[in-house]
């Protein structure tokens, strides 16, 4: 009787580590859940990360089905099957509560990085030596916008303020009713103009004659980045994009980043603006994907191999490149109501 009875209790005991096993309580052969959602192209990169998905892994039991595109594409998208959005604006995430309120189950501030301009060595000595550019002693350059942009709306030529390339000086972006870098860039161009006494009308005029004088855009930030590096000046002398892609790039590609490092040039512009990552949770699961991301050795991470400012973030510390630790000429993006009234007019 005595050793049925161990039997039973023994294999009760089998039954209940096998139950704890199978719900993951012992922290082990937990069944790792998939979550899909759209991304910013400048986030790729941080998703695609070895140490990244290691720890949403381990500690999260997660795996993240990351699928590019740009922050305004993924508003129109069909989301029924999808998780979560991660666009690069809080103007973004504004446009879908508009839309959507009812679908979305908490939105969180994930990362941030101001908007810069890339440019190349000689074009930026080109534009320090009309007053219009100046040099920091950590390597970057402070940018006077609104001097540059009277140099754009008057179709300045690049050869009348030294520099040997063909065309008029403008600023390249991705497209503004796509992709949150080109909307910013407009957004911040719009203020200016309105800040320096140019009426609504006359800087919505302005700004729509500036991004359509680019032509073709790209609707990923990411994508305009590349085509930056890989084109050279020529094609790209001046290119928006975000603070986070050139500390990126230096950590992954060590060997091409020390023979461009003394091309390539950093233009922080005066004023500028700071793109907010929210990520918009769509169901429980993406409310899983903020608390991981909220993560204090993921956002170190987030920084340190990909560039991405948090909102905790204290220490500028980096192996590759010099940015400054902080930005004081800061500028506020229009209204929602206005930057979807410029999205409007840039479309037509």
């Amino acid at each position: 009787m005595k050793q049925k009875l161990i039997g039973i209790v023994i294999l009760v005991l089998i039954v209940a580590v096998g139950i704890l096993i199978g719900t993951g309580k012992f922290g082990v052969f937990q069944e790792e859940t998939v979550i899909s959602g759209y991304v910013g192209g400048e986030k790729i990169g941080f998703f695609e990360d070895e140490k990244v998905q290691n720890l949403l892994k381990s500690k999260y039991h997660i795996a993240v089905d990351d699928i590019k595109a740009g922050s305004y594409e993924m508003m129109d998208f069909d989301t029924s099957d999808k998780d979560f959005l991660f666009p690069s604006s809080q103007v973004a995430l504004e446009i879908y509560k508009g839309k959507n309120a009812g679908r979305i189950k908490k939105a969180e501030r994930i990362f941030q990085s101001p908007i810069v301009l890339y440019s190349w060595t000689d074009i930026a000595k080109a534009l320090e030596a009309k007053g219009i550019a100046k040099s920091a002693p950590g390597g970057w350059y402070t940018l006077d916008m609104f001097r540059l942009l009277e140099l754009i709306e008057k179709d300045t030529e690049w050869s009348d303020i030294g520099v040997d390339l063909y065309g008029k000086i403008k600023v390249l972006c991705t497209d503004p009713n796509k992709s949150n870098s080109g909307n910013m860039y407009a957004g911040m161009v719009y203020q200016i103009l309105v800040d320096n006494q140019y009426t609504k009308a006359e800087a919505m005029n302005t700004l729509n004659g500036m991004i359509k004088s680019i032509g073709f855009m790209e609707t990923s930030s990411g994508t305009l980045f590349e085509s930056y590096l890989i084109k050279g000046k020529g094609a790209n002398p001046l290119v928006i994009g975000y603070e986070n892609q050139i500390i990126e790039f230096a950590l992954e590609n060590p060997d091409i980043w020390e023979k461009a490092k003394d091309n390539v040039a950093v233009m922080i512009p005066e004023p500028t603006v700071w793109s907010e990552h929210p990520l918009i949770a769509l169901t429980d699961n993406g409310e899983r994907l903020i608390d991981a991301l909220l993560d204090p050795e993921i956002q170190e991470i987030a920084w340190k191999r990909h560039g991405f400012r948090y909102p905790s973030f204290q220490s500028i510390e980096n192996e590759v490149i010099a940015l400054p630790e902080s930005l004081d000429q800061i500028i506020e993006m229009p209204s929602v109501q206005e930057m979807q009234e410029i999205m409007d007019d840039l479309s037509n």
